[in-house]
């Protein structure tokens, strides 16, 4: 990655201007004073939530390297899994490859068979939140959000189909751009195909799936937790289907942490359920810092530890 301190620089740059733009439009008083009655008591739950929802996403991380034989400590496993998130406001998430380059790097795995691992995990994270949110909405019907959940679900079926044809999705890999960590990627691309085919067979897959969704109930549990920080008198499946679909849109998007996209559909969602802007904004903002920046600085952190630590590959 060229210039990466240079990049992160920009994006913070930009997010910045984004949210002061965001602000201004919903009133700086009205948004300070909505900050000023939040119910900091809720804050730590949902950290710890949201915590204790990627903790599950690193079983699933060493269940895919087991089907792979990549045997890693759950420590190392779990520094492993955080010190991708550093760069998880990558466009498209795609500085999560980091991990891959760690992996290459310390214990001798091929670049080209650990980045399956990533890509299956992010396709997992779509899956898991599109799967729960079909589920909430057998419940209460929420139309806007379940025509969105519909176009997610399209493409969902549509990557898997790619997957389990190894030719088409060849001809996919090919055509990406040869850049930093995707060129050894794409220059074995037979070796990436098999292995992330191999992720896809029944037992994993589904066992992948229910830690997904584990963890996407979670995630639901704490956006509705914050909702009521926020004293939002909403319902549980409301909260949680109002941001996981924005948040599911804005990976989806390719901009750097879904950033734009993920805000204005959120935003179109709250007000349209009558949320007045300045609440919606703070709260939109609210759960950034306590989803992407959160696990962001855990990342960063993880990645430190990663990097001082000889590690060996363990049983």
């Amino acid at each position: 990655m060229k210039n990466p301190k240079l990049k992160f620089i920009i994006l913070s740059i930009f997010s910045v201007l984004f949210y002061s733009a965001l602000i201004l439009i919903s009133d700086v008083e009205k948004f300070s004073h909505v900050w000023s009655v939040i119910i900091l008591e809720y804050i730590p739950i949902i950290l710890g939530l949201h915590l204790f929802a990627h903790v599950i996403r690193v079983f699933r991380q060493k269940l895919f390297f087991k089907k792979l034989d990549i045997s890693l400590s759950f420590r190392n496993n779990f520094l492993l899994y955080f010190s991708g998130a550093s760069l998880i406001m990558t466009p498209g998430g795609v500085g999560e490859l980091l991990k891959s380059y760690l992996l290459k790097t310390n214990y001798g795995h091929s670049i080209s068979k650990t980045s399956s691992v990533i890509l299956a995990e992010k396709y997992h994270n779509i899956l898991s939140s599109v799967s729960l949110i079909l589920i909430l909405l057998l419940i209460q019907s929420i139309f806007e959000v379940l025509i969105l959940t519909l176009i997610l679900g399209v493409i969902i079926l549509m990557a898997y189909i790619a997957v389990k044809k190894i030719n088409i999705f060849l001809s996919l890999i090919s055509k990406l751009p040869k850049k930093w960590i995707l060129t050894p990627l794409i220059d074995n691309s037979p070796t990436f195909c098999n292995s992330l085919n191999s992720l896809f067979h029944n037992r994993v897959f589904f066992t992948g799936l229910l830690f997904g969704i584990s963890a996407s109930l979670l995630d639901g549990l704490a956006f509705f937790i914050g909702f009521l920080a926020f004293g939002l008198d909403t319902s549980f499946i409301e909260s949680a289907t109002f941001a996981m679909s924005s948040l599911t849109l804005g990976s989806l998007s390719f901009l750097p942490a879904g950033i734009g996209v993920t805000e204005i559909s959120l935003l179109g969602f709250l007000t349209n359920h009558g949320v007045f802007l300045a609440t919606a904004s703070a709260l939109i903002l609210f759960i950034r810092l306590s989803t992407s920046w959160y696990t962001t600085i855990i990342g960063i952190i993880s990645l430190k530890i990663f990097l001082r630590t000889k590690t060996n590959i363990q049983s």
